[in-house]
């Protein structure tokens, strides 16, 4: 359970809003602002101007539970989702008290439970009202720039960013400046992480090959840029390119992905692709090993599709490794892999051996 990512956020955010929620609360005082303001309004009625601060002073109460439960759940939403939410505190302004509904609701369901009228009743009004909270959900994360994304965390900025969390909030309470210096220093630290793992992206040079499911994609990052050569079933847009492609993109630190497409990072013309001094064979259904004419050494050979293999052509070339991706059908990898284990040639298959990383 602790391993668990809901679990980890659920508690986080609750601790959160024990904790950071006095603090964050007491730094605006509203009731004595909307006391002022109600001096500078004496032609209201009475009952408006209650009403009035009922809203504002329930506004500030929400907002300032939303930021303390996204403070405590920041570093972690960051470090398993590589995003932030930019109309969190708008869209909890609405979220929050139709959820606290909903658990009312679920509450008087269970209690009306044995009158079948009333409970059909109830059920009907929180089915509706968690459709709402839904449609409200993927609303907000509809909305143009609505998240910040490619965030890219290690476990110790993880808990650097805490460190920095709490100590700027034991600061604001206790009004010492030992925990503001603590929090600055670390800042300090934090952003010394961040400019090394850029500093690394930008000198790194890599060859992906991804592990989709009936799908194909490989990669030639150089620095900070990259091209992806993959199928249409991986391509921006597709379902493969969501969950397994795109997280490449921050995970490897990259700012532009060409795809399909002439780059300077690499060469590509099929059947190969050539990164750096390295040269790939893209082995695939289209590829006839009779008719071609490949000069030059081939250092690795992509398989996808499953293709026939012409194993004399492989054993000529004698490539470092055949990599079979996840287009394969897996008897006919099996099978190669043994053929290849007899030519001692070295494999790797992306669907039981996870993704193909090397540098070039």
């Amino acid at each position: 359970m602790l391993a668990d990512v809901g679990f980890q956020l659920s508690y986080s955010a609750v601790l959160g809003i024990a904790l950071f929620y006095p603090c964050i609360h007491r730094a605006w005082n509203m009731h004595e602002r909307l006391e002022l303001s109600t001096h500078r309004k004496p032609l209201l009625a009475k009952g408006a101007i209650k009403v009035y601060n009922w809203i504002i002073t329930s506004a500030w109460s929400v907002t300032a539970m939303s930021v303390a439960a996204q403070l405590a759940t920041l570093p972690l939403g960051l470090y398993y989702f590589h995003q932030f939410p930019v109309y969190f505190i708008a869209a909890n302004l609405i979220i929050i008290p139709l959820s606290v509904l909903c658990i009312w609701g679920g509450m008087l369901l269970l209690l009306f439970c044995w009158i079948p009228v009333v409970n059909n009743a109830i059920g009907w009004l929180l089915n509706n009202m968690v459709d709402c909270l839904n449609h409200l959900a993927l609303y907000a994360e509809g909305l143009p720039y609505a998240t910040w994304t490619n965030f890219k965390l290690a476990g110790a900025e993880v808990l650097a960013l805490y460190f920095i969390i709490i100590a700027a909030l034991v600061a604001l309470k206790s009004a010492r400046k030992q925990w503001l210096y603590a929090a600055l220093v670390t800042s300090v630290v934090f952003m010394g992480f961040r400019v090394v793992q850029k500093n690394e992206a930008l000198h790194q040079q890599k060859l992906v090959v991804y592990n989709i499911n009936k799908g194909s994609a490989v990669e030639v990052i150089n620095g900070d840029e990259s091209l992806l050569v993959a199928d249409t079933l991986s391509t921006p847009g597709s379902i493969n390119y969501k969950f397994n492609v795109e997280a490449g993109q921050w995970c490897f630190g990259i700012d532009k992905r060409e795809v399909n497409a002439p780059s300077p990072v690499a060469y590509y013309k099929p059947p190969l692709l050539v990164a750096g001094n390295k040269t790939i064979l893209l082995y695939t259904p289209k590829f006839n090993p009779r008719s071609a004419t490949i000069n030059g050494s081939i250092d690795y050979v992509l398989v996808s599709g499953s293709p026939y293999l012409d194993y004399g052509m492989i054993e000529k070339i004698k490539p470092k490794m055949v990599v079979f991706d996840g287009s394969n059908k897996p008897a006919k990898v099996k099978q190669a892999v043994k053929k290849l284990e007899g030519l001692s040639i070295p494999s790797h298959t992306t669907a039981t051996q996870g993704a193909w990383i090397i540098n070039y």
